[in-house]
């Protein structure tokens, strides 16, 4: 995440789901001081942890800590606000990100979602359980977006890198 924040020369990151904030750590020190990453989760037990880990890290500055649902968050924001998206809600919302995202990241700009491949259940036609349909659709919907330019690369559970056009 830190080197496609670099590769990006992103200064403003919204993530989508954030949890303890341990991808959030590695925006915040990729965009640099003067930058800014939107942490959402909705669990203020897991914000409250997260801050205390941006405190330490100092990095709790340029993060703006979000409890509630990402979603509805990133809905409110302007087009082309953000030059990185980063997609790690529950798996069964997945396909609802990318209509809201697409407008809101900036030409040029990366869409990257975690979990791509979801333990290759996504490959399976078996596979019909929520989470495994919501990155389905979600890869599905991303790769045929005439937006963006997309690859999924497979390490640890697939991170999907999509270049809006």
């Amino acid at each position: 995440m830190f080197q496609l924040a670099l590769i990006a020369r992103a200064q403003t990151v919204f993530e989508l789901g954030s949890a303890i904030g341990y991808s959030t750590l590695w925006w915040a020190q990729a965009v640099g001081p003067a930058g800014r990453v939107v942490y959402t989760d909705s669990s203020r037990k897991n914000a409250d942890e997260a801050r205390r880990y941006f405190e330490r890290a100092g990095v709790a500055r340029q993060v703006d800590i979000r409890v509630g649902d990402a979603l509805e968050m990133l809905s409110e924001e302007k087009p082309d606000s953000y030059d990185i998206i980063f997609n790690d809600i529950d798996k069964e919302d997945y396909r609802r990100v990318l209509p809201l995202a697409a407008t809101r990241i900036r030409k040029g700009g990366l869409l990257i979602a975690d979990n791509a491949l979801w333990q290759g259940d996504v490959a399976d036609p078996n596979a019909e359980d929520a989470a495994t349909c919501g990155v389905r659709e979600f890869n599905q919907l991303l790769y045929a977006s005439p937006d963006f330019f997309t690859t999924i690369i497979p390490i640890r559970d697939g991170v999907a890198v999509a270049l809006r056009k």
